[in-house]
């Protein structure tokens, strides 16, 4: 079993969140940043969401949640000129009983907090500093990163857009994580208090974060 939250905030320096994020049940779990700089992130970010979201209920197939996501981004990119050039990161995993999928395009990264320890799970498509060099709805094909992990109780995966480690240290997330308690409601606030601590830090980007834990 699994308990999940997520929190959101715009950045200080923006006048919409560009961040998305979605979950279907206690299964699949997703977290997008549209670029900012470029047309339309916040279209894009909501875009690449809805369509994974559709895609997976469809398929149950990651991967391709992923590929379709991307095609719809593109396609509506070149279809209203508003949004021509719009584009996302896309970070999202499945769980199935022990097993954990993951995958990946952009800067947006996923977490395991384990036995008083923070590990990054995913590799940043990007040169810092915001430039991102792999994103959805760029080009038609977009490669994917996809991983596995096993999970046992106790453990808590993060998935978050770069407004949070943009200000935050991994020690400092973990010394926030840590004793998380077994309810829902003690999860939410502690997704809530790292949007805060982010937000504290400078938070000039969108900070969202999903928290979920095994139990």
């Amino acid at each position: 079993m699994i308990i999940f939250a997520f929190a959101t905030r715009t950045g200080k320096n923006q006048t919409k969140n560009e961040d998305a994020s979605g979950y279907v049940d206690q299964e699949f779990f997703l977290v997008a940043d549209g670029l900012g700089g470029l047309p339309a992130g916040e279209v894009a970010a909501r875009v690449a969401i809805e369509k994974a979201i559709e895609t997976y209920q469809e398929t149950k197939n990651l991967k391709r949640a992923f590929e379709l996501a991307n095609h719809e981004v593109y396609r509506q990119s070149r279809e209203k000129t508003a949004y021509f050039g719009m584009a996302t990161t896309l970070v999202g995993v499945v769980i199935e009983g022990e097993k954990a999928t993951f995958a990946n395009v952009g800067d947006s990264r996923a977490y395991l907090v384990k036995d008083n320890k923070i590990a990054r799970l995913t590799i940043d498509h990007g040169l810092g500093g915001g430039i991102v060099t792999r994103v959805l709805g760029i080009k038609l094909e977009v490669k994917i990163d996809v991983f596995k992990a096993d999970l046992v109780k106790g453990d808590l995966l993060l998935l978050c857009s770069d407004g949070l480690y943009q200000y935050l240290s991994d020690q400092e997330v973990l010394g926030i994580l840590e004793k998380t308690g077994r309810t829902k409601k003690a999860l939410l606030a502690k997704a809530k208090e790292l949007v805060r601590a982010a937000t504290r830090a400078g938070g000039r980007d969108d900070i969202t974060v999903c928290l979920i834990k095994v139990i």
